[in-house]
């Protein structure tokens, strides 16, 4: 998944699919993307900041993850313990369809 992440930076959907497909509990499937995109960017980050010396950006922006984290514990976790794990599975489904047609007519 890592490889495929970082050469095409398509992982994203792929990785949605993977966690839809091995469970439909949406905790499951929130947990497994989840601990996947924060391995993601840990890995990033250290390639950013050793190779590229990228560090002071990296601190510059570290707002941002901040806000992010503000926003989901704000908004996401309310919207995640209201919406049924059937609905869960539609609109991923929705999603993972919308991400292959954008996919389809982009290239």
């Amino acid at each position: 998944m890592g490889i495929i992440h970082g050469l095409t930076n398509l992982g994203g959907g792929l990785l949605v699919i993977f966690a839809g497909s091995a469970n439909s509990d949406k905790q499951h499937i929130r947990y497994v993307i989840a601990h996947y995109y924060l391995a993601f960017s840990i890995i990033q980050i250290i390639v950013l900041g050793a190779a590229m010396d990228q560090y002071p950006n990296i601190m510059d922006n570290i707002s941002l993850p901040i806000m992010s984290m503000l926003v989901y514990f704000w908004a996401g976790e309310w919207i995640f313990l209201r919406v049924t794990n059937a609905y869960y599975d539609l609109a991923l489904t929705g999603f993972i369809a919308f991400y292959g047609a954008v996919l389809l007519f982009t290239f």
